[in-house]
């Protein structure tokens, strides 16, 4: 006596038999979760593949997507859900704010700009403050190492690190 053939369907028809959607058939068929026969999918066999290689917590529950939208489409703990992790979010914005670690735009702004404003006439200041003291130097080298010299102070100035007191954007030094 020969066993029955196996019943073998395609994974769109799988997947309406799971109740699940094609594409979430083929992602088991691509990481090895259930495998095909010639091609097409052993429903026996692939529901009890689907069983043993599934892991639930990661199972994604289509019955709302499959249902589309409309009025049942956004659920009431759907959007209970929603508004909780924004109110999370919120919330962990306000600590961080308290905390120092976090500050708004326009506060950042605005010690952008005097930190910019500082380095523009720290720059502008090098040539005042060096030409009558290279004025009376003739040799190119003792110059050039006056310049660098003059040019680190200013880049530690405006980097905030002359006296390593000086205040970030968000006023913490």
């Amino acid at each position: 006596m020969t066993p029955a053939p196996r019943e073998l369907v395609s994974q769109a028809d799988y997947a309406r038999r799971r109740g699940v959607t094609k594409q979430a058939v083929s992602a088991a068929v691509q990481s090895g979760r259930i495998r095909l026969v010639r091609g097409k999918v052993d429903p026996a066999q692939a529901d009890r593949d689907w069983t043993a290689n599934t892991d639930a917590s990661k199972a994604v529950h289509t019955s709302a997507a499959r249902r589309g939208p409309g009025p049942t489409a956004g659920t009431y703990s759907a959007h209970r859900n929603r508004r909780e992790d924004f109110a999370a979010r919120l919330e962990q914005m306000r600590y961080e704010e308290r905390k120092g670690l976090l500050v708004s735009r326009e506060a950042y702004d605005r010690a952008l700009l005097d930190r910019q404003t500082r380095a523009v006439k720290a720059l502008l200041a090098v040539p005042a403050r060096l030409g009558p003291v290279l004025a009376g130097i003739a040799d190119p080298l003792e110059c050039t190492n006056r310049i660098r010299r003059e040019l680190e102070l200013v880049a530690r100035e405006i980097a905030g690190v002359a006296d390593g007191s000086e205040p970030g954007p968000n006023g913490v030094a």
